[in-house]
Parts: structure tokens; C-alpha cells; sequence
């Protein structure tokens, strides 16, 4: 489970990680913006979690927001280390309004991109794709064609 304290210190923001632990759960990590967090980054103002993957969406990062993906065993055993970070370099922008973790990436939302009233993102993981097995060859034989005669002409 992740919890999102946009509000948290002068709205710089703090997400909380929990985890199933002892028939209840546990505080596994608290995440902030990444080199630290300023009044108005509002990190966690949009959290998602998928499995071991943590989204968080951060309106007042940067110039026009952020969204941070952390991974669990990142950088430790149990730790949720930052693998990957997208912004908007447009002013105005609320990138990182909305933040969904799916299995293959991230989709992060911006409600007024370039004030054009929104937009959403797709970021596809960089990992290589799960192979497809080759299919093996049977093991019996292809039977023997039977000869035809070559036509004569008449």
C-alpha cells in the first residue's frame, strides 16, 4: 500500500510505502522527491503501486511537475530505490497529476498541458521483451513423396 502526503512540510510532500507484515502491515519506506524535496512540490499528491513498482506523482517538481518510479530492492534488500523520473519543461503544467503503475510502465497524467486542458503519457518500461519459444521441429519423418512420371507429349 502507498499513501501520499502532498501537504506534508510546506507542501514538499512525502509518500509512505507499507507492506504486509505479521497479519497487518508495516511502514517499509517513506520517499520524497529525489535530492530532497522543496515547499510546493505537493510529491504525493498522486500515488499508484503495482506489485514491487511505486508511482509518484509530484504537480510542483521542476518547472511544470514531475512523477517518480521506485522499485523495491533498489539500491538494498526491502529499499524502494528511484529507477526512473519524467517531467514537463512547460511552466504552468501539472504533470504528475495523475500516476497509474501497469505492468510494462507507468501512465502519468497532466490536467493542463500547455494549457490545452490535459493529457497522458505512456512510459514502456526499457526491459527486453519476454522471448517466445521457438517451436522444435517433430521427430517423425516427412514421408517420401511418391514419384509421378514426367508427361510425354503427344
Amino acid at each position: 500500500i502507498v499513501v501520499g502526503a502532498p501537504d506534508a512540510d510546506s507542501f514538499a510532500g512525502r509518500s509512505f510505502v507499507f507492506v504486509a507484515a505479521n497479519g497487518g502491515y508495516e511502514l517499509a519506506a517513506e520517499l520524497e522527491t529525489p535530492g530532497g524535496s522543496a515547499a510546493g512540490d505537493a510529491f504525493g499528491g498522486a500515488v499508484s503501486v503495482n506489485g514491487d513498482t511505486v508511482v509518484v506523482g509530484a504537480v510542483g517538481s521542476g518547472v511544470g511537475g514531475g512523477a517518480f518510479v521506485f522499485d523495491r530492492n533498489q539500491g538494498g534488500a526491502d529499499n524502494f530505490g528511484l529507477v526512473a523520473q519524467f517531467g514537463s519543461d512547460d511552466a504552468g503544467d501539472t504533470f504528475g497529476a495523475g500516476v497509474v503503475a501497469v505492468d510494462d510502465g507507468v501512465v502519468i497524467g497532466d490536467s493542463t498541458s500547455g494549457g490545452t486542458g490535459g493529457s497522458v503519457e505512456l512510459q514502456v518500461s526499457a526491459t527486453a521483451p519476454t522471448p517466445v519459444p521457438t517451436p522444435q521441429p517433430t521427430e517423425s519423418p516427412t514421408p517420401d513423396p511418391t514419384p509421378q512420371p514426367t508427361p510425354q507429349p503427344t
